[in-house]
């Protein structure tokens, strides 16, 4: 039978694997922060960079430019702004678990 594959840019494997892995990496991401940067600056500079309100990004829009500002929002909240996966998901309007994959995409597109 064929296996299920989720793939990231540096890890290939079966899906439980690499789910593993990230959910791994995201919970040291978001603890081992660079913190400092003030979140809602963070927040206003993405809406304008993306052209995405908050307003927008708290609806259940699934545009690809509304999904990238929130994939944006979640990885320099974290990785930034020092928020915790929970402070994020309230900000946003999404779970927390979203959150976690939500940082993989930002940090991606952040590059």
């Amino acid at each position: 039978s064929k296996k299920d594959y989720a793939f990231d840019d540096r890890i290939l494997g079966e899906s439980s694997f690499v789910e593993n892995l990230l959910q791994q990496e995201e919970r040291v991401e978001v603890t081992e922060n660079q913190g400092g940067a003030d979140p809602k600056e963070q927040l206003d500079l993405i809406c304008q960079q993306t052209g995405v309100s908050l307003v927008e990004m708290r609806s259940e829009a699934k545009r690809p430019n509304v999904a990238r500002s929130r994939a944006l929002v979640s990885f320099r909240l974290a990785h930034y702004g020092g928020q915790t996966g929970r402070q994020i998901a309230d900000i946003i309007n999404v779970t927390p678990s979203a959150v976690s994959r939500l940082i993989v995409k930002g940090r991606i597109l952040d590059r």
